[in-house]
């Protein structure tokens, strides 16, 4: 053999030494990647996990604080992993990797489950659990509540009541019929460290306590009245128009002079214009002058299609005493 064979295969030899060393190096770091994203975080326990980082430590939680902080730490867990959630299966050595690793897929089991349970814990009969279509009106309540005595009536989980609070008002009466609902209600207060003693609930019928109130002459400065849906089908109109000039009437009765009353109809079939005459029967019935100061409607991200003008179910109106 020459010597300039040998050279070629000396060179050769170095080069598959070169390639195998590569791609053994190649091998090992890829090796390495697997173990890593595959790491799986340490058990732990949920209760302790919330409390850790809940405000005001002493105090018992909240329910629901639990479920939805580990809902939310088993969404971080996934979106945080490393290498990601499942998007490490591209390039290798992902690619060689399974899609959906077992212990992910347990954690997706986990996050859909704790989802349930909050969608099942928050969720009611009239419509969504929080009124979404309401935090605008929040608002309003929010901004005319300094030093205002407040009646929220159909309060559900008292969002309206909170938010006067936090706007300066005096003190706040809720009325709502579901016990279920009061209970979140005093959570609600609980959570958003609004004083209890400016805030009083009241488990009852709202016709009844609407009455209640008119008989004992206890009035008030700002009156919030957000009903349920009162008409299902325009068959049920007249009867709803009946419900909605009552709870109107009631609540003209008991407003002190210059005072306000926010009231609001979710009634897909009770039109803004009817809506208004209603109102404004009540306010005659009640020999009070009032004035439109203000025209509410659902928030924007609940838009309203041309071709369903339906869908414009919401509308609201800000009346004052004058």
């Amino acid at each position: 053999m020459s010597s300039d064979e040998m050279n070629d295969e000396g060179k050769g030899r170095r080069r598959s030494l070169i390639v195998i060393i590569f791609a053994a190096v190649i091998l090992l770091l890829m090796i390495i990647l697997v173990f890593y994203w595959s790491n799986e975080r340490v058990m732990f326990n949920v209760v302790a996990n919330a409390k850790q980082t809940a405000p005001g430590q002493s105090q018992e939680l909240v329910r629901g604080y639990v479920t939805t902080h580990t809902l939310i730490t088993l969404a971080e867990t996934l979106l945080d992993k490393p290498g990601g959630f499942l998007s490490n299966d591209v390039i290798p050595p992902g690619l060689f990797m399974d899609d959906m690793p077992s212990w992910e897929f347990g954690a997706l089991v986990q996050v859909r489950d704790f989802s349930r349970a909050m969608r099942n814990n928050l969720s009611r009969a009239q419509t969504q659990s929080f009124y979404l279509d309401q935090r605008e009106n929040r608002k309003i309540v929010q901004n005319i509540s300094r030093d205002c005595e407040v009646l929220n009536a159909f309060a559900y989980t008292g969002s309206f009541g909170i938010a006067a609070l936090h706007g300066g008002a005096k003190h706040v009466t809720n009325i709502e019929s579901s016990a279920e609902a009061n209970r979140l209600a005093r959570e609600q207060i609980a959570l958003n460290g609004v004083d209890d003693r400016c805030i009083k609930t009241v488990e009852q019928d709202v016709f009844k306590q609407l009455r209640y109130f008119r008989d004992a002459r206890h009035q008030f400065d700002l009156i919030i009245l957000d009903p349920p849906k009162f008409a299902d089908s325009a068959n049920q109109l007249e009867r709803a128009a009946r419900a909605y000039k009552d709870i109107n009437l009631l609540a003209f009765k008991l407003l002190r002079s210059g005072g306000s009353l926010i009231t609001f109809s979710c009634s897909g079939h009770m039109v803004p214009e009817l809506f208004q005459k209603v109102i404004a029967d009540a306010a005659l019935d009640a020999m009070k002058h009032a004035v439109i100061v203000r025209r509410l409607e659902q928030a924007a991200d609940h838009p309203v299609a041309l071709n369903f003008p339906e869908s414009q179910y919401f509308k609201g109106l800000v009346c004052q005493i004058e």
